[in-house]
């Protein structure tokens, strides 16, 4: 686990971003959050978007923050049995997937965001899906068939809408299709 920070205060208030990365399938979680958020709002992001997915894991590799450091957040892990593993300070290599990925996410989010870089929250969920989607040459597959078996359906696979379809579907599939064909250039 990781954060970007730093990045434009979004409308709804967003600086950052949690991620968190599955190392056997490489499956990611791409959550928007704010550099000051408490720890125990970190670990309910935590509970509500990775938990609530996959369960516990057995062991935990995250950066030397202090919502990760702190009393809450290793009292947590070591009440539910989870192996809390820190990398080295100011190593980055030492959790060089998540940093890889990392950079990955900044990459679509240039490339998608508005000029005014502040709609990136709103595209974490697209990125979050395109990244799953896309196959990864150290496992020989795309995460999502790691983890399910099998990549969900795409936007682009989607049924083309008919014409008495709202305004609103439509446009939300050609974004949709227009992200999914641009990530292919990244």
């Amino acid at each position: 686990m990781d954060f970007i920070v730093a990045l434009p205060k979004t409308d709804a208030g967003f600086d950052a971003i949690m991620v968190v990365v599955d190392r056997l399938t490489k499956r990611d979680h791409f959550l928007p959050t704010t550099t000051v958020a408490s720890t125990m709002e970190t670990a309910k992001l935590y509970r509500d978007r990775v938990f609530a997915l996959h369960g516990l894991p057995e062991e935990i590799l995250s950066d030397r923050d202090s919502k990760f450091t702190s009393v809450l957040w290793t009292s947590l892990c070591e009440m539910l049995g989870t192996h809390q593993k820190l990398t080295t300070a100011f190593r980055q290599q030492a959790n060089g997937v998540t940093e890889r990925v990392n950079q990955t996410i900044e990459n679509y989010l240039r490339a998608f965001s508005n000029s005014n870089s502040n709609d990136w929250d709103e595209l974490l969920a697209l990125s979050e899906f395109a990244y799953n989607a896309r196959h990864q040459a150290s496992i020989q597959m795309a995460p999502f068939e790691a983890d399910l078996g099998f990549i969900p359906a795409t936007p682009a696979s989607w049924k083309s809408l008919d014409q008495s379809s709202e305004p609103a579907a439509r446009a939300a599939q050609a974004q949709g299709e227009e992200f999914l064909e641009g990530q292919k250039d990244i």
